[in-house]
């Protein structure tokens, strides 16, 4: 049960980092890597384009540096709102994979426990049947046994009077010897 347990998690553990590479490559892909040019740049190129048509370079050029350098200042605030937005998106991603490794988890602990509980169940009930079936064979045992001591008790008044006189009285020692060798012919099994 523990190597299928493991086998499971570690296919759940690949699935997910398969998962996470394939949803980082997609939102990357789908988050582009410039953001849109706002209005101020466009009315900035504009009046670039226009100045260089009137052939004022010198402002044409200093209107285009201005226009660069807030092109950078946008591309590098983009860049940090991209990377936190892909960051956070992975994060999320993260997070449910753990959810659905802790569930899976608490999943095959349960499946354990439940397996435990029903092992120690079918072992205390096998263990209550074979006290019972001890209890009445010994019952069973004893039964015999005391008809055995019966049955030689009359068999044995019987015979001492009709051979009591030829071989000698009996002790009731021999008697037991005989019942208990009697009871071991009988029933093989020997009580412990």
């Amino acid at each position: 049960f523990q190597s299928e347990a493991a086998k499971a998690e570690n296919e759940l553990l690949q699935r997910h980092h398969e998962e996470t590479a394939r949803f980082t490559d997609e939102l990357i892909k789908s988050l582009p890597e410039r953001p849109k040019d706002t209005s101020e740049i466009l009315n900035m190129r504009k009046i670039e384009e226009s100045l260089a048509r009137q052939r004022d370079y010198i402002e044409a050029h200093k209107v285009q540096q201005k226009c660069n350098m807030i092109v950078l200042e946008e591309l590098e605030k983009w860049n940090v709102t991209r990377d936190t937005k892909i960051r956070n998106q992975i994060n999320q991603l993260t997070i449910k994979q753990q959810q659905e490794l802790n569930a899976f988890r608490q999943r095959v602990a349960a499946s354990q426990d439940e397996t435990a509980k029903t092992r120690t169940n079918e072992l205390e009930r096998l263990i209550q049947k074979y006290q019972n079936i001890r209890k009445e064979m010994d019952n069973q045992q004893q039964m015999e046994l005391i008809k055995v001591e019966k049955t030689i008790k009359t068999n044995g008044s019987v015979m001492r009077s009709s051979f009591g006189s030829r071989f000698g009285p009996r002790s009731n020692t021999s008697m037991i010897n005989q019942s208990k060798y009697v009871r071991s012919e009988r029933s093989p099994i020997v009580k412990e």
